[in-house]
């Protein structure tokens, strides 16, 4: 009797099964086999070149159905097609796989920011959601595990329009359809400017203070000079000093804020005189001494005159109206008065003498400090 065995050979899968049969003579020669499938012939009836003594021989059956059980059986045939010997076995295949892809159910923004979007995604499947795949404008991002959940995209630009896609996978790596939803980024605000104003005017530079605010934080300020841009600078609310600049002219000084975004505030100008030159100290053409008798001459007196008016306007104040005097003419208290009262109205630190009546004594110390209470103006 020959000795005939069919078994298994490779992966069952839910509508395939290889099979080997092999064949050992029992004292006939084998000269055609033939693949049975629950009794019903599966492969045509094959023939060897010549007739055997022993043989392996594999065969596939397909079109299965999934979780069914079969009977296979493999027969071998001397050359009269008398069977020299059969084997059967029975084997069941797996459940055929899930071919559904998962449904998106939901999927939207949950917040919108300048720089990122919440999005919120769930699904459903026959066999249950596995994860899902984000996209940005139809680029891959990343993968989420869960049949629901939240994902953030962030790094994105303030007062875009995206398009945010998913897709969800089950199990056996169906995949639903992409599904996009489009939303667009909060603008960027720009910084506002609070406070611009000028601290300290010079002859020849002048401070300003600025102060500012924004949605997020300020980065920094830009500085112009007459429109034309001066420096920027990464530091918060402060002092800037514009410098080199003319004595006596007027400049138009603006600033802008900017923040981490790039946005700019609109510009907040102020328009500011610097002030004159100091005008030079005055001195008298001989030293006036207490103790002793002294002169002042027409010259000295209208000399002093002119300087007083050269320290108002270096002040910013109107010229003050003096009496001419000559050589000749008597000295008066009033001509002294009225002196007094145009530096006075400069406020020196060094406090003017008082005013005389007429009648009254003036002293070389009133005339002295006259001149050092002009010459400490600053």
């Amino acid at each position: 009797m020959a000795i005939v065995s069919i078994q298994v050979s490779g992966t069952v899968e839910y509508n395939r099964i290889p099979v080997s049969a092999s064949f050992t003579s029992g004292g006939g020669l084998a000269a055609y086999y033939r693949f049975f499938r629950n009794g019903v012939g599966a492969s045509s009836l094959e023939s060897f070149s010549s007739p055997v003594s022993s043989a392996t021989k594999y065969y596939t059956y397909t079109g299965l159905q999934g979780n069914t059980s079969y009977s296979l059986t493999v027969h071998f045939y001397n050359s009269s097609m008398n069977t020299l010997g059969s084997d059967s076995i029975t084997i069941r295949t797996p459940s055929e796989p899930d071919r559904t892809p998962p449904s998106i159910d939901s999927w939207y923004a949950n917040s919108i920011n300048k720089k990122s979007v919440e999005m919120y995604v769930s699904a459903s499947d026959n066999s249950g959601v596995s994860g899902f795949y984000f996209y940005l404008n139809g680029s891959y991002v990343t993968t989420m595990y869960g049949s629901s959940g939240r994902y953030t995209f962030s790094g994105l630009s303030p007062g875009t329009t995206y398009s945010f896609g998913v897709k969800a996978f089950d199990i056996y790596n169906n995949t639903s359809s992409t599904v996009n939803y489009s939303a667009r980024t909060l603008s960027n605000s720009a910084p506002t400017i609070i406070s611009w104003y000028a601290t300290q005017i010079g002859v020849n530079s002048v401070t300003m203070y600025v102060a500012s605010s924004d949605d997020e934080y300020v980065s920094g300020y830009w500085f112009y000079l007459n429109g034309g841009s001066v420096s920027p600078t990464p530091e918060g609310n402060g002092r800037y000093s514009f410098n080199n600049l003319l004595p006596n002219t007027s400049y138009l000084l603006g600033v802008k804020a900017y923040d981490g975004d790039g946005a700019q505030s609109s510009m907040s100008s102020s328009s500011v005189i610097t002030k004159k030159n100091r005008p030079a100290n005055f001195e008298w053409d001989n030293g006036k001494y207490s103790g002793y008798a002294f002169n002042i001459s027409a010259s000295e007196w209208n000399r002093l005159c002119g300087r007083i008016n050269e320290f108002r306007s270096y002040k910013g104040l109107s010229d003050s109206v003096f009496t001419t005097v000559s050589k000749g003419m008597d000295f008066k208290v009033a001509y002294y008065n009225e002196l007094v009262n145009a530096i006075k109205g400069m406020s020196p630190p060094t406090s003017v003498p008082n005013n005389r009546a007429a009648g009254d004594f003036i002293y070389a110390n009133d005339i002295n400090r006259l001149k050092e209470s002009l010459n400490s103006i600053l």
